[in-house]
């Protein structure tokens, strides 16, 4: 039986001129947010800023509590469930129409309009709904699971 790894992430939504800061694992076909991994002991925000620095080695502001995702696939021989906690981030030493350098060997980062996110196989899913409604300034779900989801 395949072994279920259960995994914390907290995650950036990093917006910038109507556009948003994706991030893609080489050698893979879809997109997800900058962040990463919650330590033992170690706040959500505190993650957020630690994955930052790691990745892009830059400074970040983390912002108001966006969104909880909760996410199931399969890797390999292991099946995954993650929590993905979202926040609004300022990355200021970045811009738009250069994307940065990662400092992370297997990902890359790239902007990708806002308007486009369904023209990248964004994961989880959910979060393309969400985020179109959190920058319209419109209500949006705060818990959103792809258990079961079907858009």
């Amino acid at each position: 039986m395949p072994e279920t790894v259960f995994v914390l992430i907290s995650r950036a939504v990093v917006v910038s001129n109507g556009q948003i800061l994706l991030c893609q694992a080489h050698n893979e076909s879809h997109a997800f947010l900058p962040g990463g991994h919650i330590e033992h002991n170690e706040s959500a925000r505190d993650a957020l800023q630690r994955e930052l620095m790691e990745e892009l080695h830059t400074h970040s502001t983390i912002g108001e509590f966006i969104a909880a995702v909760e996410h199931t696939f399969n890797y390999g021989m292991r099946h995954y469930h993650e929590l993905n906690l979202v926040f609004k981030a300022d990355l200021p030493d970045l811009s738009v129409g250069n994307n940065p350098t990662s400092y992370e060997q297997q990902v890359g980062f790239y902007w990708q309009p806002i308007g486009q996110l369904d023209r990248v196989n964004f994961q989880p899913s959910p979060l393309v709904d969400i985020i179109r409604n959190y920058i319209k300034g419109q209500s949006w779900e705060r818990f959103v699971s792809t258990i079961g989801y079907d858009p």
